[in-house]
């Protein structure tokens, strides 16, 4: 798995790929903590979807993604405002032949909640 963020600035300049990792998901799932910025999402993600939950991979077994929201994530601190894309990539097997591929376009902003006081 190869899962990449790339910052899209809004001048329409190509996209800048800040960060991306390679990751065995098989790994992964025996120890979640190994790589703490990919489990923020992958903690959000298996919510309300069927991942792997041990390997190796059943050969029947369903997997699916539902009811994703990016906007429920808690984003680090470091990734900067713009627009975004997010793309994981699956291999499989010795020679990594593509499985899957999934891509989100968006946009970061932050909100601020400003309590109002009576002055």
């Amino acid at each position: 798995m190869v899962p990449a963020y790339y910052v899209v600035p809004k001048n329409g300049e190509p996209a800048n790929r800040i960060l991306q990792r390679v990751l065995d998901l098989c790994a992964y799932v025996k120890r979640p903590k190994s790589d703490r910025l990919f489990k923020i999402i992958y903690d959000h993600m298996k919510i309300d979807n069927q991942f792997p939950s041990g390997c190796p991979l059943k050969e029947k077994e369903e997997y699916y993604i539902r009811h994703l929201r990016p906007a429920a994530i808690r984003i680090p601190g470091f990734l900067p405002e713009s627009g975004f894309i997010y793309e994981t990539n699956y291999y499989t097997g010795v020679s990594s032949v593509p499985v899957l591929s999934t891509r989100f376009h968006g946009e970061l902003v932050r909100v601020m909640n400003h309590q109002l006081s009576d002055q």
